[in-house]
């Protein structure tokens, strides 16, 4: 019974033997994998306080005639008007200012205040002109030509008044770059061709030095249009005659030549002549069309047929006319008017020789 106890006990032991006993193997213990630790969720950054330097300034409100400038725009001049400084074609605005504050502007005959506003009817003069400020405030509402803001040069239209002189001269009081205000471009202008001192109208200046050789040169035979008066009707033999052209003697105001070379004694080129009205031989009105340009040559024709002029007004040159424009304003060439232009240039080519106009 003993044996067999004993027997047991020692298969029992040999199969769970006891742990950490002396010179008995040990169960390894199973390695555990830990547990994989989540990512921390990066911390959102803190807001920027605003401070006495981060924080935007307030935007300041508008002034008074900013908003007033910008509320003409979207609505249109019409209903409200337009301000006056902005009605002075051949003046800057700031120069329009000082005009007005020097009172040298009316509004239908009266001064006008700083600040005031025109409307549709009014009569608006800069030193007694007469201002086509309805044109100028149409032609702003435009939205600006891309190619005008791409042009090199300056080319503009000017309805010369009575007493201007086609000089830069300084000296001469009467100059038309001081007339026309023209030292206030940034471009220094000089006229393409002339007009007497008596005669009104059309004349073209520009900062492009090309232009007087594309327009002028004798090859160009560009039109220029005349409306003369003479100091008695003209009979019909006479018109014939002018037509036919006449023989007058001329002189040349180009540098370089001497006095026998200046003057020239010839017939003039047969000329475009109406009268103006057309069936009223009555009239004193001559229209002229001339592609040649001598020294007073409207005014040398009508005095070699025992004839007088009274008054000489140049209403178009090379296409170009006064449409737009009051006696004594200025506008720049439209896009139409500068296709005229390059057309002149492009045909001229890169001639270096520059021709002057004489004074009709």
């Amino acid at each position: 019974m003993t044996r067999r106890l004993c027997s047991t006990t020692a298969l029992q032991a040999a199969q769970f033997p006891r742990l950490g006993g002396k010179g008995e193997d040990k169960p390894r213990p199973a390695k555990l994998k830990p547990n994989p630790k989540p990512k921390p969720k990066p911390k959102p950054k803190p807001k920027p306080v605003a401070t006495s330097r981060t924080k935007p300034r307030p935007r300041p409100p508008p002034r008074q005639q900013e908003v007033e400038e910008e509320e003409e725009e979207e609505a249109g001049w019409s209903a409200d008007g337009v301000r006056l400084n902005k009605c002075l074609s051949g003046l800057s605005r700031r120069a329009a200012d000082e005009a007005i504050n020097e009172g040298r502007v009316t509004i239908n005959g009266c001064a006008a205040p700083s600040g005031s506003r025109v409307y549709r009817g009014d009569v608006v003069r800069l030193d007694g002109t007469m201002q086509a400020w309805e044109g100028v405030a149409e032609a702003k509402e435009q939205k600006p030509s891309q190619v005008l803001e791409m042009r090199n040069f300056v080319y503009v239209k000017y309805w010369k008044p009575v007493g201007v002189t086609c000089t830069s001269d300084p000296t001469d009081s009467t100059n038309i770059i001081k007339a026309g205000r023209f030292d206030l471009l940034p471009q220094r202008l000089f006229t393409v061709g002339r007009l007497d001192k008596d005669s009104t109208g059309l004349i073209l200046l520009t900062s492009d030095g090309r232009v007087n050789n594309a327009l002028l040169a004798p090859k160009a035979l560009k039109e220029k249009v005349y409306v003369v008066e003479t100091n008695r009707p003209a009979t019909d033999l006479q018109l014939a005659q002018l037509a036919a052209g006449v023989v007058i003697t001329t002189t040349s105001q180009r540098q370089g030549k001497s006095k026998a070379q200046a003057t020239l004694t010839a017939k003039t080129r047969p000329c475009g002549i109406r009268r103006i009205p057309a069936n009223n031989p009555e009239s004193r009105k001559i229209e002229f069309t001339l592609t040649e340009g001598r020294n007073r040559q409207i005014r040398k024709m009508v005095d070699s047929l025992g004839l007088r002029v009274a008054s000489l007004h140049r209403v178009s040159f090379c296409g170009v006319n006064l449409k737009g424009l009051a006696e004594g304003n200025w506008a720049e060439l439209s896009e139409a008017e500068m296709a005229v232009i390059n057309a002149a240039l492009d045909r001229a080519g890169d001639k270096a020789k520059v021709f002057d106009d004489p004074e009709e």
